[in-house]
C-alpha cells in the first residue's frame, strides 16, 4: 500500500485509520458482550412494580409543585394589593 518512494505522511494516517476503527469495533463488541452476558435484566414483574413507583411519586412531586406554585401566587396577589 505505502511505497518507499512516496510521502509517510498518508501511510501514517492510514495507519491512524486503523488502530481507531480497530478500537470502535472492540468497543462495539465489548459494549454487546456486556450487554448480553453480564447486565441482569429485571422481570416483567419487577418492570410493571418500578413503573407503579415511578408513576405515583411523579403525581405526588407534581401535587406538591402545584400546591406550591397556586399558595407562592395567592401570597404574591396579595402581597402586591398592598402597594
Amino acid at each position: 500500500m505505502c511505497r518507499a518512494f512516496e510521502s509517510l505522511l498518508p501511510c501514517e494516517i492510514f495507519k491512524q485509520y486503523l488502530i481507531m476503527f480497530k478500537k470502535i469495533k472492540s468497543y462495539i463488541k465489548d459494549s454487546y458482550e456486556e450487554l448480553v452476558q453480564k447486565v441482569s435484566w429485571p422481570s416483567w414483574n419487577e418492570l410493571q412494580s418500578s413503573a407503579i413507583v415511578v408513576s405515583i411519586a411523579s403525581l405526588i412531586f407534581a401535587i406538591v409543585v402545584y400546591l406550591m406554585d397556586t399558595s407562592f401566587s395567592l401570597i404574591l396577589k396579595q402581597f402586591y394589593k398592598l402597594f
